[in-house]
């Protein structure tokens, strides 16, 4: 599979973090929710419960 007419470029500030690529990015949702998400989500201990529940029944 042959890429090179693909790019990106990193660039990282004190002040800011991006990133350009001219691949066609993805959704701003997806983004925000998904690919660049730092921490766990608001509910994940809600998530989580019923799968550690149920583990130690």
């Amino acid at each position: 599979m042959d890429l090179s007419e693909f790019w990106v470029q990193v660039t990282a500030t004190p002040d800011r973090f991006e990133i350009k690529d001219n691949s066609g990015g993805i959704p701003l949702d997806i983004a925000e929710r998904y690919a660049f998400r730092s921490g766990r989500p608001e509910d994940f201990l809600a998530r989580l419960w019923p799968l550690v529940s149920s583990a130690s029944a």
